[in-house]
């Protein structure tokens, strides 16, 4: 607690002298916000000296510094203070893990089962009626099987030995991975986009938050961390906009977008379009 103590004083002091030249400039938070691409939230919770609502120490740094970037600010004292805030959040010990009762009161008020795990149960249970079925048609008269109404189609393919025999097509093509804009694995090579279409791939280097609008969408924001990527696919274009610099990679239709070297750089407004495929290809 004492920690946590130590670390909002220094936040205060922070916020404060932000706060002063900002005011002695005459800009208000809204056209920094605005400049800075930081949510209007976090500057005010920031000035005001607020820990609470606040994203994790790497991400309120990154905010402090594109602040007094922003406002021309070079002050030797306010970059003690961020060193200072950075020795008290590594002292500060983590929130102690759950019990396994509050886990359990969790799950039973919503938390749910992952996503994966729904998947695989769906799955199993869809083999599980189709193995049903089988034996049902294996095992029953022929005459009752003729009577039966015929099924609908299965979902899991029946193996061969249980399908009557045919002939062996030239060519199957194989069925189009599912798109989605989750966390999913990093693609091992190109991405295979569909037609006149974009696909972009982020993956995590390093803590650090990624907005991103779809086709002129309304953005929506997530946490990247280190060996996750997301997927994200769209018709014309891609906005994204990266806390820091080096905190990502960035892949279009698979080949890879080159990001500013300076660290802990904000990434703003960059936009991936058809044109910006045909420029790295070429």
């Amino acid at each position: 607690m004492t920690e946590q103590i130590q670390q909002q004083e220094l936040l205060a002091a922070v916020g404060q002298k932000l706060k002063a030249a900002r005011e002695a400039q005459g800009i208000t938070l809204q056209e920094v916000s605005s400049r800075t691409r930081i949510q209007n939230a976090f500057l005010e919770k920031i000035e005001q000296g607020e820990l609470e609502g606040l994203p994790g120490f790497s991400f309120v740094r990154g905010f402090i510094r594109n602040y007094a970037q922003m406002l021309g600010i070079d002050d030797p004292e306010l970059l003690e203070q961020l060193q200072a805030m950075g020795r008290v959040a590594q002292a500060t010990p983590p929130p102690p893990m759950k019990s396994s009762t509050e886990r359990l009161l969790d799950a039973e008020h919503g938390a749910g089962l992952p996503w994966p795990r729904l998947v695989l149960l769906a799955l199993l249970t869809i083999l599980l009626l189709w193995v049903g079925y089988l034996l049902v048609r294996v095992f029953l008269p022929s005459d009752a099987a003729y009577e039966a109404p015929p099924a609908k189609a299965p979902v899991v393919q029946a193996p061969a030995a249980a399908r009557p025999a045919a002939p062996i097509p030239a060519a199957t093509p194989a069925p189009a991975p599912a798109v989605g804009a989750g966390v999913a694995s990093a693609p091992a090579g190109r991405t295979a986009a569909p037609p006149s279409a974009l696909r972009v791939t982020v993956r995590g280097l390093e803590d650090t938050w990624v907005r991103y609008a779809l086709d002129r969408k309304p953005p929506m924001e997530i946490l990247m961390h280190p060996a996750e990527s997301a997927t994200l696919d769209a018709d014309d274009e891609v906005r994204l906009t990266i806390g820091k610099s080096q905190g990502v990679s960035v892949y279009l239709n698979g080949e890879e977008v080159v990001l500013p070297a300076e660290r802990d750089r904000l990434v703003a407004d960059l936009v991936l379009n058809k044109l910006t495929v045909l420029k790295i290809r070429n």
